[in-house]
């Protein structure tokens, strides 16, 4: 399973981001929102 948050944000119509709460046994963080773009 790949996290493809990188590519959601290059692109202007990338809506949303899955969130899968059981990745959270094999990821190290989570994913935080720094800035919303409007």
């Amino acid at each position: 399973m790949e996290i493809h948050v990188s590519l959601a944000a290059a692109i202007p119509n990338g809506l949303y981001v899955e969130h899968i709460p059981q990745l959270r046994g094999v990821t190290k963080s989570e994913i935080k929102i720094e800035r919303v773009w409007h």
